[in-house]
C-alpha cells in the first residue's frame, strides 16, 4: 500500500500550528485570527490549502511557507474567526415545503457567516428534497439533519426514520445526525410545560409520559441516532433529563443526545446536565424590549419565577466543563448571529422603533455571559453538539477552512458595540462564498462562490475525443472543482476528486474500453453544478 507522507504529516501536525510540506493556496495575514483554541489565542495569520487549514500563527512564520502561486490577502487589522455553527434552525426545510430556492437559503446563511448548521424536525418529503439538493453538488454548508419522530402539535409519532440510518461519517457535508422528539409545547397553539401554575392558569402542555418518552428514546438510541429533545419549560426539561438518564444508564452519552431550548429551568436542577452528561443548546437573542417596555415576561410567568428564564449565567457556572451550543431557531427567531452574540453578552436589545438599546431588568442582566463564553457557545460548543468539533468550530491545522470575517475584534471592543459588528465575508471549505460591499479585497484575488459565475469559464476538450488520456478541463478563473463522467446508462465511469484548478487539469479517464457515444460530464465548481456533453469516438 502506497503511503501518502504528506497526509500523515498533516494528521500528526493537527497538534501543531503548521503543516510540513504545505503549499498554501491562500494566506490571510496582518489580522486578528481568533483561533478558539482557546478563545483567547489570537494569532496574526492563517494559511489554507485544498480547503483545509495548514498553518496558523504569527505573520512571519505563516508567510514563510508561501510559494510563488500562493495568494496573499492582507486583513489590514480585520478579524477572522471560525464560521458560526447554528445547531438548530429551520430555513432549509421551510423553503423545501414552500417550493422556494434552497440556494437562496444557503446564500442567506453564508452572508450571515454561518457555515455549519443543524436542521431539526425534517419530514420524509423534505428529506428527499434536501438529499436531491446535496446530490446536485450545490450544497456548500455542513448540514446535519434531525428527522421528525412526533411533532409540535403533539400528534402521535411514528418510526418512519428507521429507513434512513444515521450517517457514520461525522465530517460528511450532508449528514443524517439524529431524531427530534417534542416533549412540550411552544408552537401550534401549545405552550411550555411548567412545574408551577401560570398566572393566567394551567401548567402548559407536557406532551409525553415518562414511559412513552423512554420508549421513544430507546428506539432512537438503539438504532444509533442522536436524540434531540425539544424542551422549553422546566417540567419538560426535568422529564427529558430523567428519561435520558434512565435509557443511558452507566454507559455515558456516546451518541451525544441533547436537549434544545432549555428556556425555563429551576435553578436547583441546573447542574443535572453535567451529572447526566447532556449538552444543552440554547437561545442567544432575547427580546428584552418586551420586558423593558411593559413587563411582558414578568406578567406571563409571574414575578417570583421569571428569573428562571434563560439563566445562561447559572447554566455555565453549574456546568463549567460541559460544551453548550447555540441555536438561532430561525425563522422562529432572527437568524443574524451578531444580534445573538450581542444579546448573550449584554442582555440588551435594539428597539426597532427608535433604534435605541433596551436595558435589561436586574434579574435578566444577571444572566449575561462573557464574550469569551459566547464565542465558545457559537462555534466549538455548537460543533460539539453536532458531533463535528474535530473538523469545525476552531482554527486548527487539519480542520476545514470555514471562516467569518468581522469588522472589529469582538474580544476587545466595548460590549455595547457588539451590536455594530459587521460580517465582511465568509469562507466555507476554503472558498470565499461572500464578500460585503466595500470589502471586495477579501475576494479580489480568489473566487467567491456567490459571485456571478459564468458557465463559459469552464470548458472540456478535445470534443469529440478519442484519446484515452487526453481530456482536458480548462478554467478561466482558479477554483475548486470535482468532476464525474457518466455513460448513457447513468453509470459513473470516471471521478476526479475535488482539487484546486489554477488553469487546466488533465482528466486521466481511461476510456479505451468504453463504447463510443455521448457521455455526460458533471463538474461541481465552487459548489455550482455545470454539465457538459462529450462525444467519445474510437
Amino acid at each position: 500500500m502506497e503511503l501518502n507522507l504528506k497526509k500523515v504529516v498533516v494528521a500528526v501536525c493537527m497538534l501543531c500550528n503548521y503543516s510540513l510540506f504545505a503549499q498554501p493556496d491562500i494566506i490571510f495575514y496582518n489580522g486578528n485570527v481568533i483561533t478558539m483554541n482557546p478563545v483567547t489565542n489570537v494569532q496574526e495569520a492563517i494559511a489554507v490549502e485544498d480547503g483545509k487549514i495548514v498553518a496558523v500563527g504569527a505573520d512571519a512564520s505563516v508567510l514563510a511557507i508561501k510559494d510563488k502561486e500562493t495568494v496573499l490577502i492582507n486583513l489590514t487589522g480585520r478579524t477572522l474567526m471560525p464560521g458560526f455553527v447554528d445547531a438548530h434552525a429551520h430555513l432549509f426545510q421551510q423553503a423545501a415545503v414552500d417550493g422556494q430556492s434552497l440556494e437562496d437559503v444557503q446564500t442567506n446563511y453564508l452572508m450571515n457567516g454561518i457555515t455549519t448548521l443543524g436542521e431539526p424536525t425534517v419530514e420524509e418529503e423534505v428529506l428527499k428534497v434536501l438529499q436531491d439538493f446535496s446530490n446536485s453538488g450545490k450544497l456548500i454548508m455542513n448540514m446535519n439533519l434531525y428527522l421528525r419522530y412526533n411533532n409540535n402539535c403533539n400528534d402521535p409519532g411514528d418510526e418512519w426514520f428507521i429507513d434512513y440510518p444515521a450517517t457514520s461519517d461525522f465530517d460528511a457535508t450532508f449528514r443524517i445526525a439524529g431524531v427530534k422528539i417534542f416533549t412540550d409545547g411552544g408552537t401550534c397553539g401549545t405552550i411550555a410545560a411548567l412545574t408551577f401554575e401560570y398566572p393566567a392558569g394551567g401548567y402548559g402542555d407536557l406532551f409525553l409520559s415518562q414511559q412513552t418518552l423512554e420508549d421513544m428514546l430507546t428506539i432512537v438510541n438503539d438504532n444509533g441516532y442522536q436524540a434531540l429533545l425539544h424542551a422549553q419549560g422546566d417540567a419538560a426539561v426535568n422529564r427529558g433529563l430523567d428519561a435520558l438518564a434512565e435509557i443511558m444508564g452507566s454507559s455515558g452519552n456516546p451518541l451525544r443526545h441533547r436537549i434544545d431550548h432549555n428556556s425555563f429551568i429551576n435553578p436547583v436542577n441546573m447542574s443535572r446536565y453535567s451529572d447526566i452528561g447532556i449538552s444543552p443548546v440554547i437561545f442567544g437573542f432575547m427580546d428584552t424590549c418586551t420586558e423593558t417596555n411593559g413587563g411582558g415576561y414578568t406578567n406571563y410567568f409571574g414575578e417570583d419565577n421569571v428569573p428562571w428564564l434563560e439563566n445562561w449565567r447559572l447554566m455555565h457556572d453549574e456546568n463549567p466543563e460541559l460544551p453548550i451550543g447555540w441555536h438561532s431557531d430561525a425563522p422562529n427567531l432572527r437568524l443574524d448571529p451578531i444580534s445573538h452574540m450581542a444579546s448573550y453578552v449584554t442582555r440588551m436589545e435594539v428597539d426597532e422603533g427608535d433604534n435605541t438599546l433596551c436595558d435589561p431588568p436586574a434579574w435578566l442582566a444577571l444572566h449575561a455571559l462573557t464574550i469569551e463564553e459566547t464565542l465558545q457557545v457559537m462555534t466549538i460548543g455548537s460543533a460539539y453538539t453536532l458531533n463535528r468539533e474535530t473538523s469545525v468550530g476552531s482554527l486548527e491545522v487539519g480542520k476545514q477552512a470555514d471562516f467569518v470575517f468581522l469588522s472589529e475584534n469582538p474580544l476587545t471592543i466595548p460590549s455595547a458595540e457588539l451590536f455594530d459588528l459587521q460580517i465582511l465575508g465568509t469562507m466555507a471549505k476554503g472558498i470565499m462564498r461572500y464578500c460585503q460591499e466595500g470589502s471586495e479585497d477579501l475576494c479580489s484575488d480568489i473566487v467567491t462562490g456567490l459571485s456571478d459565475w459564468r458557465e463559459e469559464w469552464v470548458s472540456f476538450f478535445p470534443n469529440p475525443t478519442n484519446d484515452a488520456h487526453g481530456l482536458i478541463m480548462e478554467m478561466d478563473t482558479p477554483a475548486y472543482a470535482e468532476v464525474t463522467i457518466y455513460n448513457a446508462a447513468g453509470q459513473v465511469v470516471f471521478q476526479q476528486p475535488r482539487t484546486w484548478v489554477k488553469n487546466r487539469l488533465q482528466l486521466d479517464w481511461d476510456n479505451a474500453g468504453e463504447p463510443g457515444g455521448i457521455y455526460m460530464i458533471h463538474a461541481v465548481v465552487n459548489g455550482m453544478l455545470i454539465t457538459r456533453k462529450i462525444l467519445l469516438e474510437h
